[in-house]
């Protein structure tokens, strides 16, 4: 036995309407021509005990938001004329969802977001209906009512009530991943960078960090842009983590005080409703879920030091004999020079002039070497 209620709906692909329907979790966009009869957008039909087509995807609301629904078996949202301000989210019946359950949705839905608001096609189409049979479930106080397992089965028989062409085998593994990465990576991320070295500016130098939750977990293969730096000059905008999380930001430090500062929009930690305070509906239409992405910045800053002055010396010497003294009639004279303090990247020109060892005076034998340092000593 599936679902106690339904509601019927006319079976044509271009008017639907639809019995499992909900809070909506909302952006603004515009209507999109092929909104269903009430405002279906993205997402899967499937088919009651019954025969009547049921829906799980986003809706669109009067305003042009496009939600995902929580209160199942009532009213869509087009039949709400106007909503109060944000309240804590609750189930269906107004009792309180767990810590868990709130960090569960609220990742659920950020991550789902990405895929799905204001925008087209079968990945769209996956996510938005996996998502509404996450928020569906975890939000119904009567289980008896509805089973998860009832439209994920029929997602992988492929089932299509109004022979619409949808193809949902994919749907349980958008499913599967959402709720493992949000059993992995649900709750507060932070930013954790390794201990900076003895920098001097005009150092080329990589900042080296992690991405992680609060518990510790790495969190993989996020794009990080840098959304600020000073006297750090990065020649780069986004840095991705690796596998461990990690991430490795180049740059050359240009101040004694510098700062970088990676960001991303990271997963929601709570989950704000908006209930209808007006409807044209015999019944009270569904809640608007409201979930706020959050940027997260990791703000690293240092100092490195001024660089002394600049200096180079030499060391000649006769290739011959590796004395100092180049006899009457001539020779090879090996000069090696050394530096500090010189700038990373810019060319310098050293000249040079043998001396008579006698008088101190130049002979007018010169050597010439134009070099460029890519570290400040060497």
């Amino acid at each position: 036995m599936r679902e106690k209620r339904t509601k019927k709906v006319a079976a044509s692909a271009a008017a639907i309407a639809v019995a499992a329907t909900g809070a909506i979790v909302g952006f603004a966009a515009p209507a999109a021509a092929e909104d269903g009869a009430n405002g279906e957008v993205r997402g899967y039909l499937w088919p009651g005990s019954d025969g009547t087509p049921n829906w799980e995807g986003t809706y669109r609301m009067p305003d042009g938001t496009e939600a995902w629904c929580a209160s199942i078996w009532a009213p869509e949202p087009i039949y709400a004329d106007s909503y109060g301000n944000p309240v804590p989210l609750t189930k269906n019946d107004g009792s309180p969802l767990s810590d868990d359950e709130m960090q569960t949705l609220a990742y659920v839905v950020s991550t789902a977001s990405d895929a799905v608001i204001n925008q087209v096609g079968k990945d769209a189409d996956d996510h938005s209906a996996a998502a509404s049979v996450i928020i569906h479930n975890m939000t119904n106080s009567a289980p008896a009512s509805y089973d998860p397992q009832w439209p994920l089965d029929a997602f992988d028989a492929n089932e299509d009530p109004i022979g619409s062409g949808q193809q949902t085998t994919e749907v349980h593994g958008v499913y599967d991943a959402l709720l493992a990465d949000a059993a992995l990576y649900g709750g507060e991320w932070e930013f954790t960078y390794d201990d900076v070295g003895d920098w001097t500016v005009g150092d080329t130098v990589e900042v080296t960090g992690r991405l992680q939750t609060t518990a510790g977990t790495p969190i993989p293969d996020r794009e990080l842009e840098i959304a600020g730096t000073y006297g750090f000059d990065v020649p780069v905008e986004t840095v991705t983590t690796g596998a461990d999380g990690g991430f490795t930001i180049e740059g050359t430090i240009t101040d004694t005080s510098a700062m970088v500062e990676p960001a991303l929009i990271a997963p929601a930690q709570t989950v704000m409703m908006r209930e209808p305070a007006s409807w044209s509906s015999a019944q009270r239409p569904q809640n608007m879920i409201l979930v706020d992405d959050a940027l997260l910045r990791g703000t690293l800053l240092f100092s490195a030091q001024e660089p002394g002055e600049p200096t180079i010396g030499t060391s000649a010497h006769d290739q011959t004999d590796g004395d100092r003294v180049l006899p009457s009639e001539g020779g090879t004279i090996v000069d090696v020079v050394s530096y500090e303090n010189l700038t990373p990247g810019t060319e310098y020109t050293l000249t040079g002039e043998l001396m008579d060892s006698a008088t101190g005076e130049g002979t007018g034998i010169t050597g010439e070497a134009t070099f460029t340092p890519e570290t400040p000593n060497g």
